[in-house]
Parts: C-alpha cells; structure tokens; sequence
C-alpha cells in the first residue's frame, strides 16, 4: 500500500514538472530573494527562493593531503614514484535559510560555470589530462577541461600545461529547451541559463597528477597543490571565479579551502633491502663463540623496513646455538626467537637441532628508512667439533629440512610505504672458518 502512495506521488512531481511549459514567475520580495511562482498547471510542493547574495565556497582536496585546508593533521597517502594523485575540486553554495509563513526555507543559487587557477611544484608532478567526466545530466564535459592555450600568452601555455599553473574551467549544460535536441523544460532546476543549486558540495572537477621521481629522503620533503585567487602570466592576469547569481557574468566566489597540503613522500615497493648473515674472517676453534651478525642494508635508495624474518639452518655437529645477543641492534618492538613450541621449527627458546627462526619487528610509528648497513640480531654459536668451514644459512619455509614443522613467516623483509610488501633483495649466507 505504501509503494503504491510513494508511486502516485512520485507520479504526481513529475506530472507537474514536465508539463510546465510556461517558466515561473519571478517576484522579488523586500528581502531581495526572488521567489519563483509556477504558472498552473505547474505545482511545487516546497516554495523556491534565489538568493543573489549567496557566494560560492571552493574545496580543493585529496586523500593525499596531511594538511586540512585548515589546519589540521591528517593522515594521508604517502606519494611514490609512479603514483597518480587525485585532486577533487569541490563547489558549494555557502548554506543561507529564511522563514517563510514559520517554516525554515533554504534558499537557492545559480551556477553557469567556474574558472580555477590551478598550481603545483613541476619538478614533482606531472599534470595529466582530464578523465574523469562530470555528471553528464549537469555538466557540460565538451566544454568542462583545461582551457585551449591563450595566444596572447595566458596561464595555459599548452592543452596540458607542464610549467606548474592551469586554468581549468567547468560549465553546466544550457537550460532544457536550449539544447540539441531539445529536452523538456525542468524550470525549478534551470534558470537564469545556469543550474539552481542548494547547498552540498558538487564535484566539478577531477584534477591527477603523477609522481614524476623519488622525493622523500634524505629529509622529509612536502608539496602542496592549491587553487590560486589569480596568476598573471606574461602580463595576462586570470582569476579564478564563479560565474553565478541572477545576473549572467557576476562572480560569486566567496573564499578558497585548499585542502592538498603537506604531501608527503614515500618509498617504492621495487626498492630492496640486502639480507645478509656475516661471521668474523677469524679461524675459530672448538669451544670458541662465533658471533653471526643478521645484517640488512638498502641496496639502492634508501628503503623501509618494518619487519625481517630469518629461518636459518646450521650443522648441528659442529656448531651449538647459543641464543641471541641485541646489543646495536636497530630499536624494535620484538626482536627474539619466536613461536616456540615442540611442533615448530623453534621447538626450543634456543633450539639445538639445526634450524631456527629469528623475527624482529620495528618499533611502531617509525618512519626512519635503512640508508646503510643495519645489525639487526646478533645470532652466537658455539664451536663443538672442528672443521675447515662451516655455514650457517637463510633457508625458505619451503626447505625439506624444516619439512612438517609449523613456520608462520617466510625469510625476508617487509618494507617500503606499500603495506605488506616483501622488499628482500639478495641473501648472502655466512662461512665460519675453523682449524682442524
């Protein structure tokens, strides 16, 4: 029974929108709003009031960002090598009420276009051309786009500006009855050749800009991209505006958020960090300690690293493990032989049977990155037998010598600003050299 009143209903406003084929009437009231008064057979069922005072407020915002537009702290994405950042421009009438015979009425404006002066650091990032389209049911997209270049040496110096300034226009589509083909005429939407808008914020833009290189090390360097009030170029000066309010060509911008601030830069995942296990050049003798040293270091640029994982194995006949040492070793939340139990690789807090897994996790919130060699832990071995040489190396969950036994991690490094991302670049084992 319901569906069927909503249905009637829903019958009834289109019925009465379609059919006004006459606009309404407008009547300036002592306030300076203009109501809009349908000719019959038109109804509305909520009375329309265009405000010219209203102006337009501007947002410029991105997931990117680390800055609000006013000042706040926020967690955005860090920018790599290769990654397209989005910049949403975002429009909305500044919300202005009245009352009308007791009830709260909010009040309208008109949108025809704007004009958006766009800048960002070009040694940075790289503007790309506009993809994303508008809705179609509002916007003109044929029309919406960086403006073509201005031959008297404007902002645009190209259709798709490279210098770090754009201009970048959006227009709504003609009234109705205006366009090719003709559609029927929706008065309470379009009037005054604009679209009436109450209110929310409406995407009237979809900026992208790539990251043309690696910017994040050695200091933590930020970048902003910000919508400007005007540029002048080569002595042309462009403003960025809003052309809206009844009378066609008035620029009812009001103010500017720019909400694209503190990007911050990170490092790629095809960075890698070398794995190596290192044992003193010294001969070494039964009885003596062998100290192992699990070492990582960037092998490129510097890279993250937030965990690092090391199953190792060892000939148990000649060398007993003796448990781990952390003195210089890089601060970590844990950094110890873990998950032991008589069904895992680690059947012991030191196990003694050939093989054992190592697992250290950095400390929460460090953001530092591997830019040279880095102890980890610090692996010792006692000498029970004598050899010439022994090794003692990082094996794969897969190993048949660990075959059957529970192992939650693989060998390797998780890094980079990629979350969950193994950065591991080349493993090197470690020869102990013995005396007979």
């Amino acid at each position: 029974m319901v569906k069927h009143i909503l249905s009637a209903l829903a019958a009834l406003v289109l019925s009465a929108t379609v059919t006004a084929q006459t606009p309404p009437t407008q009547v300036i009231q002592s306030d300076g709003t203009i109501q809009l008064v349908p000719v019959p057979p038109a109804v509305v069922f909520t009375p329309y009031f265009i405000d010219p005072t209203i102006g337009y407020r501007v947002l410029l915002e991105s997931g990117w960002s680390n800055k609000d537009w006013d000042g706040r702290t926020k967690n955005g994405l860090l920018a790599k090598k290769g990654d397209v950042i989005e910049a949403r421009i975002l429009a909305q009438p500044v919300s202005k009420t009245k009352l009308v015979d007791g009830k709260t009425v909010y009040l309208w404006s008109i949108f025809r276009s704007g004009d958006f002066v766009v800048s960002w650091d070009s040694t940075k990032f790289e503007l790309l051309p506009v993809s994303t389209m508008l809705d179609a049911s509002v916007f003109n997209n044929a029309k919406s786009g960086f403006v073509a270049p201005d031959k008297s040496g404007g902002v645009n110096e190209a259709a798709v500006p490279t210098d770090g300034n754009a201009l970048y226009r959006v227009e709504v589509l003609p009234a109705p009855e205006n366009r090719v083909p003709a559609l029927k005429p929706l008065y309470y939407q379009w009037n005054f050749d604009g679209y009436m808008w109450q209110g929310s914020y409406r995407v009237v833009g979809t900026l992208k800009f790539k990251v043309k290189g690696d910017f994040y090390y050695p200091t933590s360097q930020v970048s902003d991209i910000r919508i400007l009030p005007s540029i002048t170029v080569n002595g042309v000066e462009t403003k960025t505006k809003i052309d809206g309010s009844p009378v066609v060509g008035t620029n009812i911008l009001s103010e500017t958020r720019n909400g694209v601030n503190q990007i911050k830069f990170g490092a790629p995942k095809d960075y890698k960090i070398s794995h190596t296990l290192s044992a003193p050049t010294t001969k070494f003798k039964v009885g003596d300690t062998v100290p192992v040293r699990v070492l990582i270091k960037n092998e490129t640029l510097p890279q993250r690293a937030f965990s690092v994982s090391s199953i190792f194995a060892w000939d148990n006949t000649k060398l007993e493990f003796m448990g781990v040492n952390t003195t210089g070793a890089r601060a970590s939340m844990m950094n110890k032989i873990d998950l032991v139990d008589p069904r895992a690789v680690n059947e012991a807090v030191i196990p003694k049977d050939g093989n054992a897994w190592h697992n250290w996790l950095g400390q929460l919130g460090d953001k530092t990155y591997i830019d040279k060699e880095t102890l980890i832990v610090t692996l010792n071995f006692k000498v029970i037998a004598p050899f010439d040489a022994a090794t003692v190396e990082l094996i794969e969950k897969s190993d048949p010598r660990i075959a059957g036994l529970f192992q939650s991690d693989e060998t390797g490094i998780l890094g980079s600003d990629t979350p969950g991302v193994f950065v591991t670049g080349q493993k090197t084992n470690a020869v102990v050299n013995g005396t007979q």
